[in-house]
């Protein structure tokens, strides 16, 4: 399928990383962009494997880290559409053992699942132990164990403190409220319904064997700032804090992923519509914002506002790998990034790809002069100008685009405002399909002689000012 956006956006993206790359190398990396419900682009750059020579391809699994984090997330979110649990329940409805922890602010009860979700809860990043200088990870039993040694060192909802422990400790949420281990529980009810195959939380002999030059596991490489020949990384289960990062996919898995997260729309769970599209919104939107309003914390997504544009995503990091997938709502739109290298360079290159697209996206919904214009509904001209409420308030009917629209000028203090207008069977009533009249009827009100005298919506009426 043609997608004229990608094909000029291609070349661009091609060059742009492999400039990056070029300045600062790294062994490997895969890409691949998501256009609503496909995978329309990937590519390789470097080597999946640097001794042997093996290239990436879409198959090649890398350890993706924390990106778990949306899939234990998602999990919780299956569990609460069930009734099993709600998201504001207190952590010791499900894990009693938590009681023992010590609060330097509130009390073990005041810890809920949301807070946990968007890293809000105040709760330690991590078990008291050295696992991440032996990269021995500790069972969930030895976490269970360790939890009078833990705190919550910060008040709750205050403000972002990011918690392995935290994603761990909801694995084992899962494992108890679903009555199945958290790694068969994510497999069942989320990997294979979504035909994600190719991921697993445990490698086998058959994805790791090398002497036929078979391996479907990219090769993990620590930085190499001194050196061409890069050094394999350290590569051990992450155990009981499986929940926080254990997985393992690949590029083609991770387009199915995202393809997903634009399903919005559906309004049951049913096959590869793992979760109904008001819970995947809710997972998208923002619980607890920066003051700057530029980063965002969702369940547990976490958005990002570059410019106009905003990206939805996660990245992880483990050594040997980092990876990074983002979608752009708007546009419908997704990067995944994998390397196989633990410098974290995966979320740079996601952020080159999306905003590559989305600059061609701007560039082509600006009409030219040289256009066409659509030609607007005779019985709609009527519909068009300016319209004022009793507070001096002023809204405008317009047809841009082929498309009839309620528009609030821009303001010093917002932007302007584009509501679009569906057309009923009754040919002065219109749906309202976003911003404050969303999913309301706009009613306009005609004189004896067909002229029209002004609008209401949502109980609010507008008269016409002048004729267009």
């Amino acid at each position: 399928m043609s997608d004229g956006i990608l094909d000029a956006a291609t070349p661009q993206i091609q060059s742009r990383i492999s400039k990056i790359l070029a300045e600062r190398p790294i062994p490997g990396v895969m890409i691949g962009v998501v256009r609503d419900q496909r995978l329309a682009y990937t590519a390789d750059f470097g080597f999946a494997d640097v001794t042997t020579g093996r290239r990436f391809d879409g198959d090649t699994l890398c350890r993706v880290a924390s990106i778990t984090k949306t899939f234990t997330g998602t999990g919780i979110m299956q569990l609460r559409d069930l009734g099993k649990l709600n998201l504001d329940d207190p952590l010791v409805r499900f894990l009693p053992e938590f009681k023992a922890i010590r609060c330097d602010y509130g009390s073990p009860e005041d810890v809920t699942l949301r807070q946990l979700l968007c890293h809000h809860s105040g709760l330690m990043g991590e078990p008291p132990m050295s696992h991440w200088e032996t990269f021995d990870f500790p069972s969930m039993g030895e976490i269970l164990e360790l939890l009078p040694q833990i705190a919550v060192v910060i008040p709750p909802r205050t403000t972002y403190k990011y918690s392995n422990l935290g994603l761990s400790l909801l694995g084992e949420v899962i494992t108890r409220v679903s009555g199945r281990p958290y790694r068969e529980y994510i497999w069942t009810e989320i990997l294979e319904p979504l035909g994600m195959a190719s991921s697993t939380f445990e490698l086998t002999e058959a994805l790791t064997e090398r002497s036929s030059g078979r391996s479907r596991v990219a090769t993990g490489y620590d930085p190499s700032p001194y050196s061409d020949i890069p050094t394999p990384a350290v590569h051990k289960s992450m155990n009981g804090m499986a929940a926080a990062g254990q997985l393992y996919s690949s590029v083609n898995d991770l387009g199915k992923w995202l393809a997903l997260q634009f399903r919005t729309a559906a309004t049951a769970r049913a096959g590869a519509q793992i979760l109904r599209g008001a819970t995947l919104n809710e997972m998208h939107q923002p619980q607890y914002m920066e003051p700057d309003w530029a980063t965002g914390y969702g369940i547990p997504w976490r958005s990002n506002r570059i410019g106009e544009n905003v990206y939805i995503g996660h990245g992880g990091g483990l050594p040997g790998f980092s990876s990074q997938i983002y979608v752009n709502e708007h546009y419908r739109t997704g990067a995944v990034v994998l390397t196989n290298t633990g410098e974290g360079r995966a979320s740079e290159l996601a952020i080159v790809i999306l905003e590559t697209i989305l600059a061609e996206e701007k560039k082509a919904g600006k009409r030219l002069p040289s256009e066409k214009p659509t030609p607007i509904p005779v019985d709609w001209q009527r519909f068009l100008g300016p319209y004022l409420w009793s507070l001096n308030t002023v809204q405008h009917i317009e047809y841009h685009n082929g498309e009839l629209s309620l528009a609030t000028p821009a303001t010093s203090a917002a932007p302007t405002m584009i509501s679009r207008l569906r057309a009923t069977d009754q040919p002065l009533v219109f749906m309202v399909e976003n911003g404050r009249y969303a999913g309301e009827p706009l009613t306009f009100r005609q004189a004896a002689d067909g002229k029209i005298k002004g609008f209401s919506a949502s109980s609010f009426a507008y008269r016409k000012l002048v004729e267009i």
